[in-house]
């Protein structure tokens, strides 16, 4: 019989990072449903005027959600500065 990735035991840092990959996998699924819903709201409501303001409420909720490493917050300052920038 040969062994297969499958069937060899894991280390516990190995199931650690295969966690961690599923779950970020999942991060656009997560961010078309939000960014989908307050547009489908916003269509229904007739409120089109309020879809940026929304779409800019989500997406510094999403950045403020970072780790409290000084890395997670450059990347994230970061991020909040270009997006900024792109709609100033």
């Amino acid at each position: 019989m040969i062994a297969t990735a499958i069937d060899a035991p894991m280390s516990p840092f190995g199931l650690r990072q295969r966690l961690r990959s599923f779950a970020s996998g999942g991060q656009p699924l997560r961010v078309l449903l939000t960014l989908g819903s307050l547009m489908a709201i916003c269509a229904i409501t007739g409120h089109h005027e309020a879809v940026i303001p929304l779409f800019l409420g989500a997406i510094a909720s999403a950045l403020s959600e970072t780790d409290d490493s000084w890395r997670g917050r450059m990347r994230a300052q970061t991020e909040a500065a270009i997006l900024e920038a792109d709609v100033v």
